[in-house]
């Protein structure tokens, strides 16, 4: 494959590459605010209460 036919195919692509592109934004811009509403409401390991006690699950 010589320099020019890879130029070739690669321009062929772009048209695909760039719909693909806005496809992800528009996508991201769809589920952005869900998304950021579901993971601001898990809580973190810091927010959980932690069982301590004398033993451990593997010396148990």
């Amino acid at each position: 494959m010589t320099l020019g036919q890879f130029m070739l195919l690669l321009g062929q692509g772009l048209p695909f590459d760039a719909v693909h592109a806005l496809g992800n934004v528009a996508f991201a811009v769809w589920t952005g605010s869900m998304l950021h509403r579901f993971l601001s409401g898990l809580t973190t390991l810091e927010d959980e209460a932690v069982a301590t006690g004398e033993a451990h699950g593997v010396d148990a």
